[in-house]
């Protein structure tokens, strides 16, 4: 993969602030699946209850417990989010990526200065 200039990234930048579908696949090269952009515009539009209910393996987790909380807190770095799980082991796992991501992720770095 060739190595892109700030001037090349650039004009992804803002999109991926705004837009957390541009986000993921900027960030972290994920392409949402039709069913992830329907829970990541209920996600943006500041919905204080959302239920997803879908089979294992379609991406709940990453995108509700790992995407969804790095955009919030590079929007906004005062933002606060605690994980509930059902063992602690996942709740840290989750909290893991997204402090990993914060810290190492180059573009998330160039996103979110």
């Amino acid at each position: 993969m060739p190595v892109l200039s700030y001037s090349q990234l650039e004009p992804l930048l803002k999109p991926a602030r705004e837009d957390m579908g541009v986000f993921m696949k900027f960030v972290l090269r994920l392409t949402p699946a039709p069913h992830h952009w329907v829970w990541l515009q209920e996600l943006m539009s500041g919905v204080d209850r959302l239920l997803i209910i879908a089979p294992p393996r379609h991406a709940k987790t990453t995108v509700v417990g790992i995407v969804w909380p790095a955009w919030l807190i590079g929007r906004d770095v005062n933002t606060h989010i605690a994980y509930c799980s059902h063992t602690a082991g996942q709740a840290q796992r989750q909290s893991v990526a997204v402090r990993d991501m914060l810290a190492v992720n180059r573009k998330y770095r160039l996103r979110f200065p």
